[in-house]
């Protein structure tokens, strides 16, 4: 019943063309529900902040090196860019995005390390090269993480950035959520 309606659900997108940046718009979700108030919607969005690992081109095509952690404020309005989507609860997300619940004890080893080990062998050369640097730079990025002190009361989405767009702004990235999805 439910390969059905999946079944169903792909050959709608096919008969209307929805485009691939749409499919995965339609997929993305909001890591948190925004209060609607304004008071407590700006208080929340003040307290909440995306914790970006950042890789940088190097000579060689596919070639990533990594260029740090970057806090940023959370903004609603960029949520098709951090392509956050939740996967199983003990298992990896759709996406190299989580949010933060015990960083080095949780979410960067179960979340964000076993979706890169994952995916590394995947067919595309962006993945599978971002994969491979983070692979190579894995102990640099968690000696970084455990010099961050966050403040216990925010809330952190924990996700990667290459050579300065999020990974929502990459087609690989877009077709890999549409299909991890769909399947």
């Amino acid at each position: 019943m439910i390969n059905a309606l999946a079944e169903l659900g792909e050959y709608n997108l096919k008969e209307k063309n929805v485009s691939l940046v749409d499919k995965a718009s339609i997929l993305t979700q909001s890591p948190w529900q925004i209060p609607e108030n304004a008071e407590d919607k700006a208080t929340f969005l003040d307290k909440t902040k995306v914790i970006l690992t950042k890789f940088k081109s190097s000579n060689a095509k596919y070639n990533f090196t990594y260029d740090g952690l970057d806090i940023r404020d959370y903004f609603p309005e960029k949520t098709n860019a951090y392509l956050y989507r939740r996967g199983s609860s003990n298992g990896i997300n759709y996406t190299p995005a989580a949010i933060v619940t015990d960083l080095l004890k949780k979410t960067f080893p179960n979340k964000i390390k076993r979706w890169f080990s994952t995916n590394s062998k995947n067919s595309s050369p962006l993945i599978a090269g971002v994969s491979s640097s983070f692979t190579k730079f894995a102990k640099k990025i968690e000696r970084d993480l455990s010099k961050m002190s966050l403040n216990k009361s925010n809330n952190y989405l924990l996700t990667i950035m290459i050579d300065d767009k999020y990974i929502g702004e990459f087609r690989e990235f877009q077709e890999l959520l549409t299909t991890q999805t769909i399947k």
